[in-house]
């Protein structure tokens, strides 16, 4: 009984260690508003970010992104409106459903710095 007991307990374990080393699917185009109009973020499963300012079909940036422990961390590769690819961002964010909010942990880039982005999925 003790040894099924362990395993048992060992199983928990492990599945609750795992569950909270995921990191949540954030893949699909987002859309945000801002002063200056629409903008879209369209994240891809290989890591991989476009973002298109005026939502007009037109890649404005790209670059790559990475998730660990909450948070995303941007680095523009180029495209007119890129960053240097030195200044990376960071956030943390929050996901609920087709709703992510941003909030800037660092980020040296003030073209692209926000204290707080909030988006929605539209697909």
């Amino acid at each position: 009984m003790k040894a099924i007991t362990q395993t048992l307990l060992s199983i928990l374990i492990a599945i609750l260690s795992f569950s909270f080393t995921l990191e949540e699917d954030i893949t699909g185009k987002w859309l945000m508003d801002t002063a200056y109009g629409p903008l879209a973020i369209h994240f891809m499963e290989d890591g991989t970010y476009n973002v298109d300012l005026g939502n007009d079909g037109e890649i404005d940036v790209f670059g790559n992104y990475t998730l660990s422990n909450g948070e995303v961390t941007f680095k523009d590769n180029g495209g007119k409106m890129a960053c240097p690819p030195e200044l990376e961002g960071i956030y943390s964010y929050t996901l609920t459903g087709d709703e992510m909010i941003f909030h800037l942990v660092s980020d040296d880039c003030e073209d692209r710095a926000g204290d707080v982005w909030e988006l929605t999925r539209v697909e």
